[in-house]
């Protein structure tokens, strides 16, 4: 009975002893080393997902031991500027366009501008332009019945806008630079329109 009582005990110390070590093992290795993952909420920062899932640490095993290695941190990107918007007298420029059917292009009904700009034609997102379905450039002056060709078709139903932007002159349109042309409340410069 002694026998037993004794055996009892030793599986018992042997199982404390497993835990305690799966204990101690886990909180080591988790503390082991710490990524900085605070991020300042005044700067502007990308992040990266390759970069994030490259800092992962990764573990290499052989017969008798672990190694652990982080591969170098990624150099900063350089923060890049974006252009404040053009204001011009809204009553000097003016676009119209009309309810369209679906398709590759939209027809702008007119155009009256001051300045060379270009016209964009942004998709709907929640009330507000969002992504850009094409883009042409048109100089001082007036201009009626125009066709503009876009990159994706508009689709039956939907609503779409037609902005000016300005034009940084050369000849290309980017989103970064070419800046949305606003009235001088801030409003840009553009008129909705529905497809059907």
């Amino acid at each position: 009975m002694e026998n037993n009582n004794e055996r009892k005990h030793m599986v018992l110390a042997g199982i404390a002893g497993l835990l305690v070590g799966f204990l101690v093992g886990w909180l080591w290795v988790d503390t082991g080393e710490e990524t900085d993952t605070k991020v300042e909420k005044d700067t502007d920062q990308t992040i990266d997902l390759d970069t994030i899932l490259k800092n992962d640490a990764t573990e290499k095993t052989d017969s008798t031991k672990t190694e652990v290695t982080t591969p170098p941190p990624a150099t900063p990107k350089p923060v890049t500027t974006t252009p404040p918007p053009v204001t011009v007298a809204a009553s000097d420029n003016k676009i119209t366009v009309e309810t369209q059917t679906a398709g590759k292009e939209v027809k702008i009904g007119s155009l009256s501008l001051t300045d060379k700009f270009w016209v964009v034609v942004h998709e709907d997102d929640h009330g507000k332009p969002l992504r850009i379905l094409g883009a042409k450039s048109f100089a001082a002056g007036t201009h009626t019945d125009v066709a503009m060709k876009l990159l994706r078709e508009t689709v039956t139903g939907q609503v779409y806008y037609a902005m000016l932007h300005s034009d940084d002159g050369d000849g290309k349109f980017d989103s970064q630079k070419d800046m949305p042309v606003t009235e001088s409340g801030g409003a840009p410069i553009m008129v909705r329109f529905e497809v059907r």
